[in-house]
């Protein structure tokens, strides 16, 4: 139970920072430029906007996993 709702709180934050992430990227301009070339909407997703929106993402689970191995 206590892993449980450890896990939560962290999870609440890594998705809210994630979803961040994901939409300001998904509003660049290279984003745009990228689907005026006709690649598609899953290519631009996994090569372009994942790779630039997962620095903020692995930036906060690195602070998570340290806030949960120190402890209160």
């Amino acid at each position: 139970m206590p892993a449980v709702s450890l896990g939560a709180l962290s999870m609440a934050t890594f998705a809210r920072i994630a979803r961040t992430s994901l939409i300001e990227e998904l509003d660049k301009e290279y984003v745009r430029a990228a689907k005026a070339k006709g690649i598609s909407f899953g290519r631009v997703l996994v090569r372009h906007v994942f790779r630039n929106a997962s620095i903020p993402i692995i930036t906060i689970a690195a602070l998570e996993l340290a806030n949960l191995l120190a402890g209160p």
